[in-house]
């Protein structure tokens, strides 16, 4: 069984590579910049009507299960619930607009205004959702000079029936859009893949803080391409409310935003929650004044509550090291948290992760053997004690423990 797995997880990425040589071969005359503008589009539309035809299909199957609590026997009542907007949100799908949905593209792939029709599809999921969406889908695609049979070969290649399937948990469309994203940055010559964050780490950020209950942030949706580019931070007043930590306001180092983005974090933070994000593992030792001072402002103001050292290899198209920090408004034993405002919990997991099948770079975090352990120190750390140190350390022995 677990030889098919790997079979079948080898096959995925050479599927996925090869792709990526179908798509280059029909880029033309099309400079990368300019080309990732029209193929990441068309993955994500595809992305989409994937998530929204499985719950639509869910939704049809059990308005017809006599099991099921969406049962009904009537047609107009079926329909009702088919076409209700909520189901699909709550399983984080959109009710894509037929104009919208990949086979209403293929069926017009053929036609001579299909980049109109692109547009239009485009348009009318920013409408849709305009909230999400907004300014993030502009019509460009009629007035391109990307070749109309080079479109329709694109169309084609992520018309594959592999994308529908099951893959036993595997993300395969967004397995592509990630590795397509950091191709695309590669081809650009800069660190393909560091603006996007792999799925692993983002399930293990999650597992940690296990959020239940609240308003959950999430400021980085999309590559973080453009912020970063646009960095400057003669750009933020000195007085910006983000920029005070107890009664100083914090300086910015000129060519980094790190600190910003921390402080980012921690402002929208509200009493006693907690934020977890990724950063570059240099910002833990980086000398430059600026940094320092928001660093060591951040542990004297006992927001630090854990920092959890990953291996470099995590990230698609780059070997860049990461750390994994959480920071928490609840280290003064208040909202049913332990005081532990002089404690801070360092994780060494550069040893952890096992490469992707497939892939002779790229590594990714164990779900199953990692997860639980560190979800259950971080909340050891904030709420239990020591009394899990010891079985923990037993089944990841792998892993260096210490407080500081």
């Amino acid at each position: 069984m677990a030889k098919k797995q790997q079979q079948a997880s080898n096959g995925i990425s050479d599927f996925i590579k090869e792709l990526w040589q179908a798509a280059v071969q029909m880029r033309g005359s099309i400079e990368p910049a300019d080309y990732k503008r029209y193929v990441l589009p068309l993955i994500f539309l595809r992305f989409l009507s994937i998530r929204f035809e499985k719950r639509r299909h869910e939704l049809t199957e059990m308005v017809c299960e006599p099991e099921s609590l969406y049962y009904t026997d009537s047609s107009q009542e079926a329909q009702t619930i088919i076409d209700d907007p909520d189901e699909y949100h709550s399983v984080g799908a959109f009710m894509v607009p037929e104009v919208a949905t990949w086979d209403y593209i293929m069926a017009h792939a053929q036609d001579d205004d299909i980049k109109v029709k692109i547009d239009d599809a485009l348009e009318a999921l920013e409408r849709n959702y305009p909230d999400q969406l907004r300014g993030l889908l502009p019509r460009i695609f009629a007035g391109s000079n990307i070749d109309v049979e080079n479109l329709r070969g694109l169309i084609n290649l992520f018309s594959k029936k592999i994308f529908a399937e099951e893959h036993s948990g595997t993300d395969l469309i967004g397995r592509v859009f990630e590795y397509f994203i950091g191709e695309f940055a590669s081809s650009e010559g800069k660190r393909g893949g560091e603006y996007f964050t792999p799925e692993s780490i983002v399930k293990c950020l999650v597992k940690m803080i296990e959020p239940t209950e609240g308003v959950v942030m999430d400021p980085c949706c999309g590559s973080g391409s453009k912020s970063a580019d646009g960095w400057g931070a003669d750009r933020i007043p000195k007085k910006d409310p983000r920029l005070k930590l107890g009664d100083q306001y914090m300086p910015l180092a000129p060519k980094n935003a790190n600190t910003m983005w921390i402080m980012q974090f921690l402002y929208h933070l509200r009493e006693g929650g907690t934020a977890g994000f990724v950063i570059a593992t240099g910002e833990l030792t980086n000398s430059e004044t600026a940094r320092i001072e928001v660093r060591k402002h951040l542990v004297d103001l006992g927001y630090v509550d854990c920092i959890v050292q990953l291996t470099g290899q995590l990230f698609a198209n780059t070997q860049i090291p990461c750390s994994l920090w959480f920071l928490s408004k609840n280290r003064d034993g208040s909202h049913g948290m332990r005081a532990r405002k002089n404690e801070i919990l360092f994780i060494d997991g550069r040893s952890l992760g096992v490469l992707i099948p497939g892939s002779r770079k790229q590594k990714a975090l164990s779900e199953e053997e990692l997860f639980p352990e560190l979800a259950a120190r971080l909340k050891d750390q904030m709420s239990e004690g020591r009394r899990l140190q010891e079985q923990i350390e037993r089944n990841l022995d792998s892993v260096v423990w210490g407080d500081a």
